[in-house]
């Protein structure tokens, strides 16, 4: 775990001293598609809506509805597993209390081949029994008072019986001006809400009539955005609050004032039930194009994606293809790029969401061929992360101690620091998720112990094996941090060596 610097001033160094100049090396974040696989479809003459999907621990699962067709018993699931093999999966719908066939778009995974299916007022445990889907229960949406929900996330992996509930959509309420964010931990074992909280987030709530996506969840982090802040809210798995992490973009708040000085509190009373009247007072306004965050996804347990739309000016041509998307480390607390780099990559950029498995992410487009044969296709696309995006800066190798008060494995001290390209000065927190290959060669790790920790020859050898899994050629060093000076060395950081 390397921690940004943002310091770029070359350091000089009297004349006897070793010095390096500053790298400030370029973060790879690269979007590249890695397969695109052409769906034979159940029926070519049926178009299917295909704008939601949710995720199991191996596969990408896309629920399909008929376009224009409002008669039909069966919806289509196309699964893609990690190893990008198609199947189609068929279910019976179920009928709602008008009688008519129940449509469920969102759903979660559970253990042995079940899923929790979604619809307006229930909730399906459904099996996979080949390629169909076989409804085990049916469970009522629980009905608490001022709580409407309209999407299903997992939490606590797939083996819980716990799911989170939210709405993000603005439900017009007789008691209040607008709605605001609703989320509710869901014991569907009990039937039961265990944990709840509600975000007010303004006036930003009326954009929830775009598709953006501001909730994504980890098996032990729920993170929210808010629509018109720079902010994204952190909480845990009881929806207790661990962190407001604050995207280094505030030009989003134009945003916030915009909707503040255009839907005033008259106008939205006056069409309190009409919100299509809003609506589209925001889109002739240009809403689209003012900046917020767009889309957030956990990458894996530790890395939150964010997109933003930036502040783009009205008569851009570009405003839809250029967008800026940011990472952001849990554990490290920090962006590996604060300023967020300018992605044009479609995939990334549609209105779908974004659902991160293995660094690929599934998206579905369709086309028509010469013959007039409609045909959809999954688009595989992997995100490559460099985690070499750090900037090095220089050191002073007096603040070092020397070699022979070093401890190692071996018992041979008998090189110096000037052996090496790149010195990482770590302790217990290394980071667990970055492997940095061959990027990083003739790497010192200098491991420092607190003086109260254990350091016997088990736990060295632990931390060897670590490193040696972070970097291909690194060789590990121990010392205890009363013999470095922290005012001089971080951390956690990388400093590449040059001799002069």
């Amino acid at each position: 775990m390397l921690f940004v610097s943002h310091a770029f001033m070359l350091r000089s160094f009297l004349s006897f001293l070793l010095f390096i100049t500053i790298i400030s090396s370029v973060f790879s974040q690269e979007f590249s598609i890695k397969k695109q696989i052409e769906i034979n479809p159940i029926n070519n003459n049926v178009f299917y809506d295909y704008f939601e999907k949710f995720q199991c621990k191996n596969r990408t699962v896309v629920p399909l509805i008929p376009l224009y067709d409002t008669d039909f018993d069966t919806l289509f699931f196309l699964t893609i597993d990690s190893s990008n093999n198609v199947q189609w999966l068929q279910w019976k719908c179920e009928k709602d209390k008008d009688g008519d066939s129940d449509v469920c778009t969102k759903g979660v995974c559970l253990l042995n081949n079940e899923m929790l299916l979604m619809s307006q007022y229930y909730l399906y445990r459904v099996k996979q029994k080949g390629n169909k889907l076989k409804t085990v229960k049916r469970i009522k949406l629980p009905q608490k008072e001022n709580f409407d929900f309209e999407s299903i996330y997992q939490i606590n992996g797939n083996s819980s019986n716990h799911i989170l509930l939210v709405n993000t959509y603005n439900f017009s309420r007789s008691d209040t001006l607008h709605d605001v964010f609703r989320l509710a931990k869901y014991n569907f074992k009990k039937k039961k809400i265990e944990e709840s909280l509600t975000l007010d987030v303004g006036k930003g709530i009326f954009l929830s009539h775009f598709s953006y996506q501001w909730v994504t969840t980890s098996n032990h982090n729920i993170a929210v955005a808010h629509p018109c802040k720079p902010e994204i809210y952190l909480f845990n798995n009881n929806l207790s609050s661990v962190d407001t992490i604050v995207v280094d973009y505030p030009e989003i708040y134009k945003t916030k004032n915009f909707l503040d000085s255009i839907l005033t509190n008259n106008l939205i009373l006056k069409n309190k039930y009409k919100t299509a009247n809003l609506i589209k007072l925001l889109n002739e306004k240009k809403i689209v194009r003012f900046p917020k965050i767009e889309k957030i996804a956990f990458i894996n347990e530790d890395l939150l994606f964010i997109l933003i739309q930036p502040d783009i000016s009205i008569n851009s041509k570009n405003w839809s293809k250029n967008k800026l998307h940011f990472i952001y480390s849990i554990s490290n607390q920090e962006f590996y790029e604060t300023k967020g780099l300018l992605s044009n990559f479609n995939i990334i950029n549609s209105s779908q969401p974004l659902m991160f498995a293995n660094n690929c992410t599934v998206n579905l487009s369709d086309s028509v061929d010469s013959k007039n044969e409609y045909k959809y296709y999954a688009t595989i696309s992997k995100l490559s992360i460099d985690f070499q995006s750090k900037y090095m800066d220089a050191i002073d190798l007096q603040v070092l101690p020397p070699f022979s008060m070093l401890e190692n494995n071996s018992s041979s001290n008998t090189v110096d620091y000037s052996n090496y390209s790149y010195i990482m000065v770590a302790d217990y927190s290394a980071c667990s998720h970055c492997k940095f290959d061959d990027k990083f060669k003739n790497v010192l790790v200098l491991h420092v112990f607190s003086d109260t920790d254990r350091h016997d020859k088990a736990t060295k050898l632990f931390y060897i094996k670590k490193y040696e899994q972070m970097f291909n050629s690194v060789s590990v060093y121990f010392c205890t941090d009363s013999l470095l000076n922290f005012q001089n060395l971080k951390k956690n950081h990388i400093y590449k060596m040059e001799c002069d």
